[in-house]
């Protein structure tokens, strides 16, 4: 359901398409949910090693891609993944890819917010977005690239589950909920009333 889709597309998808076998996600096994292709996530389980865990496979890595989601939303904190890939592609040029596919651009709580994600796009090496208004918003930007108008990855659900579809036998309706995690992604959100919210 919600954002968990988009880690079974991008593993299925990464191997499908970009015929790319070596995906790592950067999220705790435990934190992965249940998909049809098998993805990896960090390689150690061992705790307070993750910070550095992600360091290593960033500066490691070929490529950083961000798939699906209003990922570029606010500031970017210099201690996230995404300033990390930043970095490394500042020192590696274009020998390391920086890209974003199926995602939505905004929206911006303030100018900071703003400035911090063009700074972003303007290192990135493709973009393709998942809606008009964020393709429009790109496309203003005079960008090192030519940004690309796409659709959101769980799109790509069906052709996925073509196959297994078929043996599947669904008596009645369901309807799936994510709620969004958001206060734990703002910088001192109110936890408890997502806690709340949550239950």
């Amino acid at each position: 359901t919600g954002d968990d889709a988009f880690v079974d597309v991008a593993g299925w998808g990464s191997k499908k398409i970009w015929n790319k076998n070596n995906v790592r996600f950067l999220i705790k096994e435990n934190n992965i949910p249940e998909t049809i292709t098998n993805v990896s996530s960090y390689p150690l389980s061992l705790p307070k090693t993750y910070s550095f865990q992600q360091k290593l496979l960033i500066k490691n890595t070929k490529a950083f891609i961000l798939a699906g989601g209003s990922t570029l939303c606010a500031d970017i904190n210099p201690q996230v993944a995404k300033a990390l890939s930043l970095k490394t592609k500042q020192e590696k040029g274009d020998l390391y890819k920086l890209g974003a596919i199926g995602v939505s651009l905004g929206p911006f709580e303030s100018v900071k917010d703003e400035m911090s994600v063009q700074n972003y796009l303007k290192h990135m090496d493709f973009l393709v977005l998942r809606d008009k208004r964020s393709f429009d918003y790109a496309n203003s930007l005079s960008l090192p690239y030519t940004p690309v108008e796409g659709f959101d990855l769980a799109a790509l659900l069906p052709q996925m589950y073509s196959d297994i579809k078929k043996n599947l036998r669904v008596d009645k309706k369901v309807i799936a909920i994510s709620i969004c995690n958001y206060e734990s992604y703002k910088n001192k959100g109110d936890l408890a009333n997502e806690k709340r919210r949550l239950q």
